[in-house]
């Protein structure tokens, strides 16, 4: 780097400064300016056994008071026999669990952290071919 470069990377370094400094003058002013006002109102999160969706997400509820998510997959793994895969197992909650409705993607979350534990693999999955598992 010569001379030059250097003095324009400091130039450039202290319009990114001044920049930011500004940010946060500003976000000190609305600081300043919100405070005696009204609080800001925290939502809470309203489950019904009935509706599938949380009320203040939109999201599917997880959660249906009778223990976790993953409790939940580790007893429906262990009420299943012989081989399974993924959808196998979603059916396998759907009919255990039918006001709750399970995402796929957390199912097979909680699939990987369990491998080895409570069922093995008997063929991995690669791109549209699915895994197969056995319980142990």
């Amino acid at each position: 780097m010569n001379l030059k470069q250097i003095n324009r990377l400091e130039e450039t370094l202290k319009a990114e400064l001044d920049s930011d400094l500004e940010a946060i003058r500003r976000v000190k002013k609305l600081l300043k300016e919100r405070e005696g006002k009204l609080p800001i109102t925290r939502y809470k999160r309203v489950e019904c056994a009935s509706v599938k969706q949380s009320v203040t997400t939109g999201k599917p509820l997880n959660y249906n008071g009778n223990g976790t998510v993953e409790s939940k997959v580790l007893s429906a793994i262990s009420k299943t026999d012989g081989k399974f895969g993924l959808g196998d197992l979603k059916k396998k909650l759907s009919e255990l669990y039918p006001n709750v409705e399970f995402n796929r993607n957390t199912l097979s979350g909680i699939v990987f952290r369990n491998k080895n534990k409570a069922f093995r693999v008997i063929t991995e999955g690669q791109g549209r071919r699915n895994a197969v598992y056995e319980k142990m």
